[in-house]
């Protein structure tokens, strides 16, 4: 696996380095619960900018391979089994990022896929995208 920048790719800098920390974390090499390296130490290691390190861990974050708490190191997102959601005929499910008020009702943070569903009269209701899955009623089992 590629574990260096190749500064002369049309890849840009920051989703090179997005792949080789991806590739770390899904080889086993980082552990759910582990902290990564330090923006500092990643900048250092792979002689980027703290922007770049920044874009690539929130292209992770998106993903939903790490997350950070402010004020706390980077570490490899713990993922259990996804919870199941009745979707219902007639529900509207999309695709989005969290936003503040996700942050705020869910604590989800902001910049992480979410999927809201909803019901007609009702109102959102919003789930990590990597931590559900849909089940769409079927009319006849009423």
């Amino acid at each position: 696996m590629q574990r260096r920048i190749d500064p002369n790719a049309e890849r840009p800098w920051y989703r090179q380095l997005a792949d080789i920390l991806r590739g770390t974390i899904t080889s086993g090499e980082w552990q759910p619960g582990q902290n990564l390296p330090s923006e500092a130490d990643l900048v250092h290691q792979y002689e980027v900018s703290s922007a770049t390190v920044r874009k690539a861990l929130a292209i992770l974050r998106a993903e939903g391979l790490v997350e950070s708490v402010r004020g706390m190191p980077w570490r490899v997102r713990e993922r259990g089994e996804p919870s199941v959601i009745q979707l219902q005929p007639g529900d509207r499910v999309r695709a989005r990022l969290a936003t503040r008020e996700d942050t705020e009702r869910y604590e989800i943070p902001e910049g992480v896929v979410v999927l809201a569903v909803s019901r007609e009269g009702g109102r959102d209701h919003v789930y990590r995208a990597d931590e559900v899955e849909g089940v769409v009623s079927d009319p006849d089992d009423d």
